[in-house]
């Protein structure tokens, strides 16, 4: 057996073990000795991936179909068009998952890749096909019931999202029971669970076996000695999503207001984007920006670990690409978490979470694993002044003018039935009016039609509007009359671009994080009386704005007079309230 042979068989080893570190470097030295092996590029990028190392994965991927003997085995085209994925080609990763469909029709992990590809680009309904072909291929896969679950409440077929929902929740406590991972996210979660302690279980499950999981690979920090005696607070924050994302989009202005007399502040930013006006704009802000491209989560871990901070900030939660392996390695005595999810994080190496105390009031601290931290007001900080607004014109939506305009622009699979039936009921009153909503798909636009028929509405007051860019999104907020929030996951950013735009919102609390940032931002705006408890009050206040013309325009002239004054716009204030904060929770931790 030669030496690369060796050292091959020792790095599988390790890897079914879970000692990812040592498996690297045993396929690292295999593959130099061996660099045209495609067993050996195939483990090495696969563990590499793991590790999170996605750059070097795609080099060895790729290595490895290149010297596959005839035509690349199927499951390393899968690995690799999956790693492709996750790298932004989606084109790419469909044309793979195509052909792979082509040789094995049966390939429930094609069929899943391609249903992914669908469902990023929007095509919800190729996607639930995709998706369907493969649940009827594989049994109890509990990754595609998450995706069918998305993509029915993303086509608003609620029954059937039930049943998948059901499915879910019943696969998750048994799961969690036996103290395995829950097949259920916090971002699935969103759409249809509304009892707040079931969303802390699901995250704690999540994280504990996060942890469990670098535990077993062996990764942690090089500790060096704390010698920084600066009275300063050495501040830090850290994202994967400064540019072309929301948290960009709503933190831009943030950095320009911190006091760095008392503070140093330090923005870690992953990947970030160089054209991207948002991060431009931050970078010119923040005293001292960091990027990291290619680093893996322990290197990442232990570059913030050296700079010696008394805090950092997570502002990415669990979405999108967030990179939680770098807050497990307990990088800074301090971690908080704020902004990217609204959710507890349920994880041991967040100290607090940032709140309020309409998100989280006492009696629903329970929900969370984190110790709270308020600030005053909203704890949503935003960048609404710098939001820039397109020219629009009214006729380009083909909405009309003797009509009051009812508007949602909640992403489809945030619109639960209970809300779409109040919506029904609303206009059903209102029988001069019509309800615009941002749709993604024709057959979702189809739907709700069949729903509106159903309730005795026409269809034909259904306006459809699709996704823009932001700038015109901004724009096109002022020619609708209310905006009506969904239930269990209500709006976020749209609900602070509305309210600056002059658009009155009207939301129903719930008792979960994600049915409460609506509230909170009203509170802050002083529009509590547009805060409703129950769906008939809901359906009643709708009714009352539609109906009532003094109404309408005391809300919407309260919110053009006092809008540089509302707390929910005052970002100054928003910033030196955060800093009280921030001294108090590192001032305990000296003491």
């Amino acid at each position: 057996m030669s030496r690369a042979e060796q050292l091959f068989n020792q790095g599988l080893e390790h890897y079914r073990n879970r000692q990812l570190i040592k498996a690297r470097d045993c396929l690292k030295e295999s593959h130099e000795l061996a660099p045209n092996n495609p067993q050996v590029s195939d483990l090495l990028a696969f563990i590499l991936r793991l590790l999170g190392d996605l750059s070097l994965s795609r080099k060895h991927f790729e290595n490895a179909i290149r010297n596959s003997k005839g035509e690349p085995k199927p499951e390393l085209l899968l690995r690799y068009s999956s790693l492709m994925l996750d790298l932004g080609d989606t084109e790419g990763t469909k044309k793979n998952a195509k052909n792979i469909i082509e040789k094995l029709p049966n390939s429930a992990e094609a069929w899943s890749l391609l249903g992914e590809c669908y469902f990023r680009e929007l095509q919800m309904a190729k996607a639930v096909d995709c998706f369907e072909r493969a649940d009827k291929l594989i049994t109890s896969n509990h990754a595609l019931l998450k995706k069918l679950s998305t993509c029915y409440h993303s086509l608003c077929l609620w029954k059937k999202a039930v049943e998948v929902d059901n499915r879910l929740i019943e696969v998750t406590k048994a799961e969690m029971a036996a103290d395995r991972i829950s097949p259920l996210d916090v971002h699935t979660a969103f759409m249809f669970v509304t009892d707040g302690t079931f969303m802390r279980e699901i995250a704690e499950n999540l994280s504990t076996q996060y942890q469990r999981l670098q535990q077993e690979i062996g990764l942690a920090l090089k500790k060096s000695d704390r010698s920084r005696n600066s009275k300063k607070i050495k501040l830090g924050y850290f994202s994967t999503h400064l540019s072309r994302h929301a948290t960009a989009y709503l933190v831009q202005d943030l950095f320009g207001h911190h006091d760095y007399s008392q503070f140093d502040v330090i923005v870690y930013a992953s990947n970030p984007d160089q054209d991207c006006p948002f991060y431009n704009k931050i970078k010119k802000q923040a005293k001292c920006i960091k990027e990291f491209n290619t680093e893996s989560d322990l290197e990442v871990a232990q570059a913030i670990h050296d700079d010696q901070l008394d805090v950092l900030i997570d502002m990415d939660g669990v979405v999108g690409k967030a990179r939680r392996g770098i807050f497990s390695l307990r990088p800074a005595p301090i971690q908080i978490t704020w902004k990217g999810t609204p959710a507890t994080s349920g994880a041991k190496w967040f100290d607090y979470v940032l709140l309020d105390d309409v998100v989280a009031p006492m009696e629903l601290e329970a929900h969370y694993t984190e110790e709270v931290l308020r600030v005053p007001d909203c704890y949503f900080f935003n960048s609404s002044a710098s939001m820039e607004v397109a020219q629009t014109d009214k006729a380009d939506y083909n909405l009309p003018d003797d009509k009051f305009i009812f508007a949602s622009f909640n992403l489809n699979r945030k619109i639960d039935e209970d809300s779409f039936m109040a919506w029904c009921k609303i206009m059903n009153t209102v029988e001069d009016s019509v309800l615009w909503m941002l749709i993604d798909d024709n057959e979702t636009r189809k739907n709700l039609a069949n729903v509106m028929e159903i309730n005795d509405v026409d269809p034909q007051r259904l306006i459809p509007t699709k996704r823009v860019g932001a700038d015109e999104h901004v724009s096109r907020l002022k020619y609708a009359d209310l905006m009506l929030d969904s239930f269990v996951c209500g709006a976020h950013t749209t609900c602070v671009e509305a309210l600056w735009m002059e658009l009155p919102v009207l939301a129903k609390i719930g008792d979960t994080f994600h049915a409460r940032v609506a509230a909170s931002m009203l509170t802050a705006a002083k529009m509590e009386d547009c805060i409703t408890r129950t769906t008939e009050e809901y359906i009643n206040r709708a009714v009352e704005i539609a109906t009532n013309d003094e109404e309408l325009a005391r809300l919407k002239s309260h919110l053009k007079e006092n809008k540089e004054t509302l707390p929910l716009f005052d970002q100054k204030k928003w910033v030196l309230n955060f800093e009280k904060v921030l001294a108090d929770v590192v001032e305990r931790s000296r003491s």
